[in-house]
């Protein structure tokens, strides 16, 4: 949503709006702040007189500001130098500058260089080329968008700025430049009160909000992280407003017909359980609320705890068919602008634009054409929906110094919280968080992506042009962008914007590559496994064989031993015995006789035994080599 004080890019408005959130932690209040930026016009350009009228048109030359005129009156009363003589303003005294101020606009001017001179280095390398003067602004505009008007646009280079930003999630100087800027849009948020509105630092006026959608999903958690902790940061603002009144002034809504979307919503989850196949479902929501459910009542029952816990936190459901006569007076869109939106919304349904007049003329009706001031207006649609915001913000719908009659989470609660925050303590909303901001972008992205590919993935199935295991692959891959947008961080992030930038041929190529990557590496190691086996088996085997060959070894050795080692021993033996009986007998023959048997004996023991050993040694030698 664009912050109303803030027009074209400029890069002295966005360090200027730096500037302001930075003077806010030296205790200033923020007429404090604007009589700094006064009399810096006032050095600047030597005035010695001026008229409000004149203030402003210089605060929009040189800081790209429209500060109301209330604001403008109360800041200069802050000006010591300066009085009032009717309707002009003139110096009484020497300016009273202070040139910190100075000193600080051109740090935080250079700071806020350094910071696009990096994005610029940073796309320059994604895109692998050189970006010239014209691309270059683009960048800018679309930086400033993103730090200043907080918007979620599907732009050239919003990715790549929101990719630059989570990847220095860690770089603490880069995210205090950035959130510095970001914060400085809850103080500029704070001039469209007027002084009296700003000084009662309590929400004291009735206001009532009604929930689209998307908006009491995002509530519920069912659109993901970042949009949940969004919507928790405006719930609980309320409930401290409210706290602090001792009485709820600001009250949460629905309309019947929105009640009537959300349970169609959970009919449809019923149906497709009750079908039994949970088919890809493009939308998160239903993604989220049919997951963990294994039955058609399990949608129901959760249908049931819906509501129930919007009632717990104080949501009551609004008839929006009370409707009388002498409403119609209300109305802001006739028929007459429903068809000129049509020829300049192409895109839009008929049935949409109807839906968005009934919503908007009655949002009118029940402020009864109060629509000046954001503080008192009393009601407001909230949504996230680009066709409900964009009709909302349209020249035919909202008129000049009007508030919108429809807008979003971020516009509400950085007003809200200029409202009732004087200091930046730790309740500071998530809206002014660089990284929660780059992460919700990147979320929006990735489900318009998401509906885009899965669309046209039906279409191209149903022509025949993909078949179903490509078609599977892709809604893998769809599945897996769709988990990791609910989640997303500097760990995931390049992937996500990979998502964001390949078509539906370029996955089918890159599932195939990784396919064909794969079924290589299972080759290699079907290879290595085979490998592997046979060499596993070649090694049993040959200790199959070394245990035979010893067996073998073994088995020659006794037979070799079992034959000559008792031809040995008996020969010792007959040695023994013919040596024995020698020593008693005297008859010469026979002495004769046992040294022939001693003879033999002995030659047969040196002969037995020598073989033996001859043979024991050939087969320790057969044993080393390969037999």
């Amino acid at each position: 949503m664009q912050n109303r004080m803030i027009t074209e890019p400029n890069k002295e408005c966005i360090a200027s709006v730096a500037m302001y959130r930075q003077m806010v932690d030296k205790g200033l209040d923020i007429y404090d702040i604007l009589s700094q930026f006064i009399k810096f016009i006032i050095h600047e350009k030597k005035l010695k007189g001026f008229t409000v009228q004149e203030i402003n048109q210089n605060l929009k030359e040189i800081f790209n500001y429209s500060v109301p005129e209330a604001a403008v009156k109360e800041a200069i009363k802050k000006i010591n130098f300066i009085e009032l003589a009717k309707d002009h303003y003139r110096l009484v005294s020497d300016i009273d500058y202070d040139n910190d101020f100075l000193i600080n606009k051109e740090r935080l001017e250079k700071e806020a260089d350094d910071i696009f001179n990096n994005i610029v280095e940073f796309i320059e390398t994604k895109n692998s080329k050189l970006l010239n003067d014209s691309e270059k602004l683009k960048v800018f505009g679309e930086l400033f968008d993103f730090l200043i008007k907080n918007e979620h646009k599907n732009k050239e280079y919003t990715k790549l700025i929101s990719l630059w930003v989570l990847q220095n999630t860690d770089n603490t100087h880069i995210q205090n430049t950035l959130n510095m800027i970001k914060e400085g849009i809850l103080v500029t948020c704070a001039f469209e009160y007027t002084p009296n509105e700003l000084k009662e630092k309590n929400w004291n006026t009735p206001l009532t909000l009604y929930y689209d959608v998307e908006n009491l999903f995002s509530l519920e958690g069912l659109n993901g992280e970042p949009y949940n902790s969004l919507s928790n940061d405006l719930y609980n603002l309320i409930l401290d407003c409210n706290k602090k009144n001792n009485k709820p002034l600001i009250h949460l809504m629905y309309f019947s017909t929105v009640k009537q979307e959300v349970e169609s919503f959970y009919n449809a989850a019923f149906e497709i359980l009750r079908r039994g196949k949970k088919t890809f479902q493009n939308r998160t929501a239903m993604a989220n609320i049919l997951s963990g459910c294994e039955y058609p009542s399990d949608a129901q029952e959760r249908k049931v705890r819906f509501f129930k816990r919007l009632g717990y936190k104080g949501f009551k459901e609004f008839d929006v068919s009370e409707y009388k006569e002498e409403d119609y007076q209300y109305n802001i869109i006739d028929n007459k602008t429903i068809e000129k939106l049509k020829s300049q919304f192409p895109k839009y349904s008929e049935e949409d634009l109807y839906r968005i007049q009934a919503v908007l003329n009655k949002i009118n009706y029940l402020r009864k054409d109060n629509n000046s001031s954001f503080y008192k207006c009393g009601h407001f649609f909230v949504t996230e929906t680009g066709a409900m915001l964009n009709i909302a913000l349209h020249s035919d719908v909202l008129r000049p110094d009007m508030v919108p009659l429809a807008t979003n989470i971020e516009y509400l609660t950085e007003r809200i919280w200029s409202k009732v925050n004087s200091s930046f303590g730790s309740n500071k909303p998530k809206t002014v968080n660089a990284v929660v901001m780059a992460q919700l972008i990147l979320s929006s992205q990735v489900n318009i992506v998401i509906r885009e590919k899965y669309e046209e993935l039906q279409k191209r199935y149903k022509e025949e042009q993909i078949d179903e295991e490509e078609a599977n692959e892709i809604l893998t891959s769809l599945k897996e962008a769709r988990n990791k947008s609910q989640q997303i961080s500097s760990t995931n992030v390049e992937n996500i914007v990979e998502f964001l930038d390949i078509s539906i041929d370029d996955e089918i190529c890159k599932r195939k590559v990784l396919l064909e990557k794969l079924q290589e590496t299972e080759k290699k190691l079907s290879t290595i496994e085979d490998e592997k086996i046979k060499s596993d088996e070649q090694n049993r085997l040959e200790q199959l064989e070394d245990s035979e060959n010893k067996n073998r070894y073994l088995d020659m050795k006794q037979k070799i031993q079992k034959r000559f080692l008792p031809l040995v021993v008996l020969f010792i033996i007959l040695l023994g015995i013919t040596n024995l009986i020698t020593r008693f007998i005297d008859n010469s023959f026979i002495k004769l006789l046992l040294d022939i048997l001693n003879n033999i004996s002995f030659a047969g023991c040196i002969i037995s035994g020598s073989i033996m050993i001859i043979k024991l040694r050939l087969l320790e030698k057969m044993k080393s080599k390969d037999w």
